[in-house]
């Protein structure tokens, strides 16, 4: 088996332009949201930070909400007849709760087809993500 060395994943990380991250999350986030905003079709949809206001959000609220370009197709080809909605939580340090979006494919798999990544989960939220 090769294993890569670490110069190697220094070059990797340089040719993929992943030199931005650091070790606080928020600045992490914000560079590559930045990043993503920079593109013809960003994955972000909808981002508020904690301390931001944002109509009937609580400061305190992180929303972030995500969805390609192919996940979007996936939505309108099949979201017609059956749209799933599936919520975890206590996954991560932050206790940020992941809720996903799918419908269900004509092979009758689910398939996602956008993520919500925030503070909690309640109707003030959910309407964003909506």
């Amino acid at each position: 088996m090769d294993m890569l060395r670490p110069y190697e994943l220094r070059n990797i990380r340089k040719q993929l332009d992943l030199t931005h991250s650091s070790k606080n999350d928020y600045v992490s986030v914000k560079c590559w949201i930045d990043t993503d905003a920079q593109l013809e079709n960003p994955v972000c949809k909808f981002i508020k930070f904690q301390d931001e206001c944002f109509g009937s959000l609580k400061e305190s609220d992180f929303v972030l909400v995500l969805m390609t370009e192919s996940q979007k197709l996936m939505l309108s080809k099949y979201g017609e007849d059956i749209i799933q909605m599936d919520s975890t939580h206590q996954t991560n340090p932050y206790d940020f709760q992941l809720t996903t979006v799918l419908v269900v494919d004509n092979y009758g798999e689910g398939f996602p087809v956008s993520f919500l990544l925030s503070s909690s989960v309640n109707t003030d939220i959910l309407s964003v993500f909506f």
